[in-house]
């Protein structure tokens, strides 16, 4: 996990005072290993970014502009802020990345982030528990009884953290990828 730049609004308020501070989990199983990445923001400043580029007004209820007052606009939201995910829930996990990855690793939290982003990294090594075949099989025990959960009407399947990535992946490998010519443009100009 890691902290980052403040952009995101605490639940109840909306002046930027957290990150999306990002949080990932990875697993073992027998095959693909589980990963869970995600922002805890409810929308990412990537895909704020990418609704400026691509001329998208975001979705209802994300984003605050610099006065407080929910906005569309992605440049308005850019220059104000966006809301934690799951409300008061998300909130306090986006304060304890903060903390953790902060101030508990001497790196800065807040406003005061861009001088020292931190990080954590929590590692547990499998082996410790002296058989990480075991682990990895009732890892994949479970992940097999989560997919075979029925689905509601309408869903094709139950998808795991990841799955849709590892899908369009191997889709992109294989059929190569199709960005619009703006976003093209601007990715161009970021390599130079």
């Amino acid at each position: 996990m890691c902290n980052s730049r403040a952009r995101v609004a605490p639940h109840g308020g909306w002046e930027p005072v957290l990150g999306p501070n990002p949080i990932s989990f990875a697993f073992p199983t027998q095959d693909t290993p589980l990963v869970a990445d995600f922002a805890t923001s409810v929308i990412t400043i990537g895909d704020v970014r990418s609704a400026k580029v691509e001329g998208r007004s975001l979705p209802s209820e994300v984003a605050y502009d610099n006065e407080g007052k929910p906005t569309r606009d992605p440049d308005a939201a850019l220059n104000g802020s966006v809301r934690c995910f799951g409300g008061h829930k998300g909130f306090c996990l986006a304060l304890a990345i903060e903390l953790l990855a902060g101030p508990l690793v001497l790196g800065k939290a807040g406003k005061s982030v861009p001088g020292t982003r931190g990080y954590l990294f929590i590692a547990i090594d499998t082996c410790v528990t002296g058989n990480h075949s075991r682990v990895a099989e009732q890892i994949q025990t479970f992940i097999t009884e989560v997919k075979a959960s029925k689905p509601l009407p309408g869903v094709h399947q139950v998808y795991l953290p990841g799955e849709l990535g590892n899908i369009n992946q191997r889709k992109a490998l294989s059929d190569g990828i199709t960005i619009k010519d703006d976003l093209y443009y601007m990715l161009s100009k970021m390599s130079d």
